[in-house]
């Protein structure tokens, strides 16, 4: 769904393009990535710009963004940063496919984002909300203030336990802050833990499950969450994790649960957080899973989510475009009207294979374009 944008939005001023054929627009690719090292903000300034090109005629025409009626989804990312998501890199790639989801979602959303632990205080401290809900950067597909904002406020290294339950908690009071379509998005990779109130036998006990120390192997003694080894505090968090999502869904506020690599043993406890948070997918595993360390596993799984929430054939305009002047991008690239998309006073709606490609995910970023003689076939 697209949102309304403050005004239209002319890119970058009155710039060129071919009359007889709207241009391209040119986009970051895969190999001009967010880098989401400690210091990936800094990448941004050099990325291409979404930009028209002066046609091989020489023609030119106004490229203008059309303003959309809808109020923007707040996607609130809940990201685990503890100590184990340096395994593999896999805090970086988190980091780096958020941005470059934010990025291609644009002004249709509104972003915040919670990581836990407490960067400051690492350990079992609960977590926090270091991004407040921000509106994406407009037009979809490039990079301005938001995201280079996200980036810098993201840069901080993994660390610490997985209070998830207790982050989750602070999660629900800060969206509920908020109004209108509001959804969590909570990505983590390993059981939840850090309730010291518990007690466990070796078969929810984290060091045991995951066979941290030869003397910690599953389903067999040594109990390591007894107090002369680890402690209860690495005993297994299900319940009270499955509550606070539960809480968040009672509140109106979906969550959908993304489990990156080394999440797998917790996939029974994963697919019960799915179902409380009103998200589980019809399938055995019900949440998100990602089963590879390499960034395109998690950008499917990221796009997946998105295109749930985000995800619609239907565009209702401001205002009425001039007729024969309207042309419709998908992820920077022009579809010709027949087959692809109609308009009816101030709606267009996608239809045929460009409306499945938005509902499966395989396309994200859709714009509505006034301007250049609409593409008939």
């Amino acid at each position: 769904m697209r949102a309304v944008l403050p005004a239209l939005c002319v890119i970058w001023g009155l710039l060129a393009c071919q009359v007889k054929r709207p241009p391209e627009l040119g986009a970051l690719s895969d190999d001009a990535g967010i880098d989401a090292s400690p210091s990936f903000a800094g990448a941004l300034a050099g990325a291409p710009i979404l930009q028209c090109s002066l046609g091989p005629d020489g023609g030119v025409c106004d490229c203008v963004d059309v303003d959309l009626l809808e109020t923007p989804p707040l996607l609130h990312f809940a990201l685990d940063r503890s100590g184990s998501m340096n395994d593999s890199n896999k805090w970086s790639t988190v980091r780096q496919v958020v941005g470059e989801t934010v990025m291609q979602l644009g002004p249709r959303i509104s972003v915040a984002a919670s990581v836990f632990p407490d960067p400051s205080r690492d350990g079992c401290s609960p977590g926090l909300q270091v991004f407040p809900p921000r509106r994406g950067d407009p037009p979809a597909g490039t990079i301005g203030p938001t995201l280079e904002d996200l980036a810098k406020t993201l840069d901080l290294l993994a660390s610490g336990a997985t209070p998830t339950a207790k982050s989750l908690a602070i999660v629900k009071t800060l969206v509920e802050q908020s109004t209108g379509r509001r959804y969590v998005i909570l990505a983590t990779d390993g059981g939840p833990n850090c309730n010291d109130a518990l007690k466990c036998d070796v078969s929810e006990c984290l060091p045991n499950i995951e066979s941290v120390a030869p003397t910690c192997q599953p389903d067999k003694p040594p109990n390591c969450c007894d107090s002369a080894s680890y402690g209860s505090v690495q005993c297994l968090d299900g319940a009270a994790t499955v509550k606070a999502v539960n809480d968040i869904a009672k509140a109106g506020v979906p969550v959908y649960v993304v489990g990156v690599p080394g999440s797998g043993p917790y996939a029974s406890l994963l697919n019960k957080m799915a179902e409380a948070g009103g998200t589980a997918r019809a399938a055995d595993v019900k949440y998100y899973r990602v089963d590879s360390t390499d960034a395109g596993a998690l950008r499917a799984a990221l796009t997946q989510v998105a295109a749930a929430i985000t995800g619609t054939c239907e565009f209702d305009l401001k205002d009425k475009p001039t007729l024969g002047y309207v042309n419709v991008y998908a992820d920077n690239k022009p579809l010709t009207q027949d087959g692809n998309w109609t308009l009816s006073d101030k709606r267009v709606t996608l239809i045929g294979p460009a409306c499945d490609r938005v509902l499966r995910g395989d396309v994200l970023n859709v714009r509505v374009v006034v301007g250049c003689p609409t593409i008939i076939r």
